[in-house]
């Protein structure tokens, strides 16, 4: 049995739907795995940076790619949690290196953080149509969950939290998210995703036969190695087995024997609005989002809309992303013109390639606040999160 139809779907959230038009006079970011949305309007004519205004955090982890894979929660809050470590970790800032020039032993995996995610904190939208999650903790950490295996709480903002409990992390080197990408690529967004669920029919196929829990499933080992660019021993599978849930299976088989690192530093989790039954005006997102940056503390961007039905106002594709700095554009050097904007800059999980093709980054700030909590003129617990 070959496993060419690919085993581990993880489809990302923002390659989905149809395309969005744009705001006159803005120009659309092309990419080949990100689809053009209103959230990341780019205006043009913008080529004068007010040099008194505005805050860019230098030495940010390196930007990483999650391509066709949907687990940009988990890349997001690596980020976040990452960046923390940089700046707070004395055995990392004893390694004397930037932070995007850490080494895979001290970089956090994003596949593992997704793990962290499956937890929720309580939130409450006034809205009598919006979503109300009730709080409580998942059982464990080590269930990696992706695609239709997602719920309300997997999240990035739950990930941060969750991950303040130990703060412990599998580090890159265990299993390195590029060996994965490699093989699929970002040309087909539903590659990875195959991979997900036929992976999900072999372990239920394994756990349900002998031939699973024998310690001579050469077929299978073949198959997993193939999908996940890899070498398992049959020592991992069988231990692998003895997992509950699909997401234990995957998420032993992936960091088995692997070392985790922890800090001795912990930080503080903080998010806007600040209580689960709150929420915060749109009008005064922005001047929150400054004050953080302000401090040299990116924040997570927990669902921001990409994609919505324009007669139910709903989302329906969404994507989680870090903010890293503010500043003030102009059409000319004057900076007190009508016609200025402020701008949001965002470090995305869509690589380096999309972010230098993308104003690096930078989107208008209005736009993108627009786009959080969707069709809502305010924003509710754990939108924006981040640590300090």
């Amino acid at each position: 049995m070959t496993l060419r139809t690919p085993v581990l779907l993880l489809i990302l959230w923002s390659s989905l739907g149809n395309s969005l038009a744009f705001a006159e006079k803005a120009v659309t970011p092309s990419s080949s795995v990100a689809i053009p949305s209103p959230a990341m309007t780019i205006f043009k004519n913008l080529s004068h940076v007010s040099p008194s205004y505005g805050h860019e955090i230098s030495d940010m982890p390196r930007i990483q790619s999650q391509d066709t894979v949907g687990s940009c929660f988990g890349c997001a809050s690596a980020t976040i949690a990452q960046k923390f470590l940089c700046g707070s970790d004395p055995e990392i800032k004893k390694l004397n290196l930037r932070c995007d020039q850490l080494p895979p032993e001290k970089t956090i995996s994003q596949l593992s953080m997704v793990a962290w995610a499956d937890t929720n904190l309580k939130r409450v939208d006034p809205d009598t149509n919006g979503t109300n999650q009730t709080g409580g903790l998942s059982r464990n950490h080590t269930n990696i969950k992706l695609y239709d295996d997602t719920t309300e709480y997997s999240s990035g903002s739950n990930a941060l939290s969750n991950s303040l409990n130990v703060f412990k992390f599998m580090p890159e080197s265990c299993y390195p998210f590029d060996q994965l990408v490699s093989k699929y690529g970002n040309t087909d967004s539903s590659l990875f995703k195959n991979i997900y669920e036929k992976t999900r029919l072999l372990y239920s196929r394994m756990k349900s036969s002998t031939e699973g829990k024998s310690s001579n499933c050469e077929e299978c080992l073949k198959e997993l190695d193939e999908s996940f660019n890899t070498t398992f021993s049959q020592e991992t599978l069988n231990s692998a087995l003895e997992k509950n849930t699909f997401g234990e299976f995957l998420y032993s088989l992936l960091f088995k024997n692997c070392k985790s690192f922890t800090s001795s530093v912990r930080p503080k989790f903080n998010q806007i609005p600040n209580g689960s039954e709150e929420i915060l005006e749109k009008s005064k997102v922005f001047a929150t989002i400054q004050e953080v940056l302000d401090k040299n503390t990116p924040l997570l961007i927990n669902a921001l809309c990409l994609e919505f039905d324009s007669i139910t106002k709903k989302c329906t594709s969404k994507h989680s992303t870090v903010l890293s700095g503010y500043r003030k554009v102009c059409p000319t050097s004057n900076y007190s013109d009508k016609n200025c904007r402020t701008q949001l800059k965002i470090h995305n999980c869509w690589g380096a390639d999309w972010q230098k093709a993308n104003n690096d980054g930078w989107v208008d700030s209005e736009k993108l606040i627009e786009h959080l909590n969707y069709g809502k003129s305010y924003i509710t617990a754990g939108e924006l999160s981040w640590l300090e």
